[in-house]
């Protein structure tokens, strides 16, 4: 064998094993960029849900104005945002025939805007 294609061959080599580590490095640094992503995104499904489900059980009969209990609830959404490190931007009242049958919250995670829209128990219908 000549000293050649004793050199190319090593130079080959030497390429194919750099592309192979190139490619594993990028796996395991997107992989684990993935998993970071996944977990904010778990606390983001985590926080919304706990909001839905505080408003979806916001119970006053029609004929009550429900301003006191509203700001309870209203607090009660905030608490659950900061719990989780999330912040609430604005608390608006979803109207339905000029009735208040809901809340939408504006809050960021991760300067993330995320905006969650749930009607009260009882002002659906209405």
């Amino acid at each position: 064998m000549k000293l050649t294609e004793v050199l190319v061959t090593v130079l080959i080599s030497l390429l194919l094993v750099t592309g192979i580590t190139y490619a594993y490095s990028a796996c395991v640094k997107n992989y684990s960029q993935i998993i970071e992503k996944e977990k904010d995104n778990l606390v983001v499904l985590y926080v919304d849900r706990e909001m839905r489900k505080e408003i979806s059980s916001f119970c006053v009969p029609y004929w009550k104005n429900s301003d006191e209990k509203r700001f309870v609830l209203e607090e009660r959404v905030r608490k659950i945002a900061e719990e989780n490190n999330c912040e609430v931007k604005r608390v608006e009242v979803l109207k339905k025939k000029s009735r208040e049958a809901g809340l939408e919250v504006e809050w960021t995670y991760l300067d993330k805007k995320i905006i969650t829209k749930e009607f009260f128990a009882s002002r659906v219908w209405f």
